[in-house]
């Protein structure tokens, strides 16, 4: 989320729910304010965001690590 202050690596408990923003829109503000909490994916560049296929491989990775 572009507003998220908290790093996406960070260790998750089970269960967990991942909810993906829509590429371009984004997640509502109503979904936003139903997280717990909400992450970021930092970029390098003048980049905000990923292409939500790739965020969200990256957050199940995390998810599952070991």
């Amino acid at each position: 989320h572009l507003a998220a202050t908290a790093d996406f690596r960070k260790s998750y408990g089970a269960p967990a729910l991942i909810v993906m923003g829509s590429e371009g829109k984004g997640m509502s503000r109503e979904l936003a304010d139903a997280c717990s909490t909400l992450v970021r994916i930092p970029m390098k560049g003048g980049a905000e965001s990923l292409n939500v296929a790739v965020a969200t491989a990256l957050m199940l990775y995390e998810v599952v690590k070991p």
